[in-house]
């Protein structure tokens, strides 16, 4: 029995590619970065893999664009340019868009040693101007392109929304609200065009929303799309003994008596996707609706950009703790939390609200995008009505009135949650799958 065993997963072993080159914009920067570094490390006992990056990675013997003081300064200014150029189109949508009209040199040197040597391709983050889109057409059969927001099936935005929210399916013909060059129906034709017709590829989305939404546009409708989420080291994010909470809240100068809600993203605070606004107005509404014992005891914490200090949020007492250096101090910070929040308009997948659930912290988020793969409405936190204030300083005053036992419970669920269907061994499986159906059809 044991033999046979051995056998096919050494049938299995051979399938998977010997090399793989994986592009992205950075390894580091961005929950992007850190989901494609994340999953090339998974496999990374089993192949051997080759990282470009158009930003410096702190990955060792990555190939960076910018090894070169003038490389380095080429790709900036094609950046600065292109960001101009994108200028000449105004709509309701305040989010980041991409136009990639050039790649980098790094990304042309990737696709050139690929088809040199025969190694995979997996594409990751690629906008900064890091893969030229007229570069599709030129990808090698086999090639794995994993989606970290929506732009691949959209036009130059990042994320679809405004009144143009599903302008994607039918190409922006009715995109009223665009003023200027209508960048978002040309980059979208480019689009279609050099992906008709490549059924040689294969398309990672990591959510159930984007999986849907992906398969109802018309760049990747009919191609080969499929859920592949972001791995959580539930080994690192776990969550700490009693003893420990309590002395990381007292360094704080909080106490066990006190209610903490944390949050925190990358320039969370100033991309409106991110949602602090929404979150601001929530506390505020909270902070409104009364006083008394429960109140007075609400903390706030804040993670992720530059500010330090104390303060307040909503009318409550804040702490804002700047940039955090590394998962350790972030699972410090999610374990002292009683609720973590996350108001983000939408998440491709939602990492925070997954590390935060996977060290046994409740999650209050709404009910879009890819966050409902994660929270489980009054299992694993509380999901707030899109985008009401009232409903989600709601479900901040459910989570503050609860026990401590009922806010535990909530926590354990979440990371029971967490560990059966984004644990690193669960991810692993589905990531070599996807490898070995690439490797059949690279040699097909």
């Amino acid at each position: 029995m044991m033999g046979a065993l051995g056998k096919d997963l050494s049938q299995t072993e051979e399938r998977l590619p010997s090399r793989l080159n994986v592009l992205a914009f950075s390894f580091s920067r961005g929950g992007a970065g850190v989901a494609a570094t994340r999953l090339s490390e998974l496999v990374a006992r089993s192949i051997d893999v080759q990282y470009y990056a158009a930003e410096r990675s702190d990955i060792r013997n990555a190939v960076v664009c910018n090894s070169s003081r003038g490389q380095a300064a080429i790709h900036f200014g094609v950046r600065v340019v292109v960001y101009f150029l994108g200028g000449l189109m105004k709509d309701e949508n305040p989010g980041k868009r991409s136009l990639n009209l050039f790649s980098a040199a790094v990304a042309k040197k990737c696709l050139r040693e690929a088809r040199r040597s025969g190694a995979m391709l997996h594409l990751h983050w690629i906008n900064n101007e890091t893969l030229s889109l007229w570069r599709l057409g030129e990808l090698p059969k086999g090639t794995i392109l994993t989606l970290h927001d929506e732009w691949l099936y959209c036009g130059s935005e990042h994320y679809a929304g405004g009144v143009s929210e599903y302008a994607f399916v039918n190409g922006y013909e009715r995109s009223s609200d665009v003023k200027g060059f209508n960048w978002n129906r040309f980059l979208w034709r480019v689009k279609r065009e050099q992906l008709k017709g490549r059924s040689d590829l294969i398309f990672t989305v990591p959510s159930k929303w984007m999986l849907e939404r992906a398969k109802l546009s018309q760049v990747l409708g009919g191609h080969d799309v499929r859920l592949l989420p972001n791995p959580i080291n539930t080994e690192l994010f776990c969550p700490v003994e009693g003893c420990v909470r309590s002395r990381l809240r007292d360094r704080l100068g909080f106490d066990d008596s006190h209610i903490v809600f944390v949050a925190g993203a990358v320039k969370g605070r100033e991309s409106p996707i991110k949602g602090f606004d929404l979150l601001l107005q929530a506390a505020r509404h909270l902070f409104q609706c009364g006083r008394g014992k429960l109140y007075d005891r609400i903390r706030f914490v804040f993670f992720g950009g530059h500010e330090r200090g104390e303060g307040e949020f909503g009318g409550f007492p804040a702490k804002f703790l700047g940039h955090l250096d590394g998962p350790v101090k972030l699972r410090e910070v999610y374990s002292m939390a009683d609720c973590t929040m996350v108001p983000s308009r939408v998440e491709s997948f939602g990492q925070v609200a997954a590390e935060s659930l996977a060290c046994g912290t409740p999650v209050i988020a709404f009910r879009t995008s890819g966050l409902t793969d994660i929270v489980l409405d009054k299992e694993t936190g509380f999901l707030a009505r899109p985008y009401c204030i009232g409903s989600m300083a709601d479900c901040m005053y459910q989570m503050a009135a609860l026990s401590p036992n009922e806010r535990i419970a909530l926590g354990a669920e979440g990371r029971r949650h967490v560990g059966r269907e984004f644990s690193d061994a669960v991810i692993e499986e589905k990531y070599k799958s996807i490898l070995a159906d690439a490797e059949r059809v690279k040699d097909g």
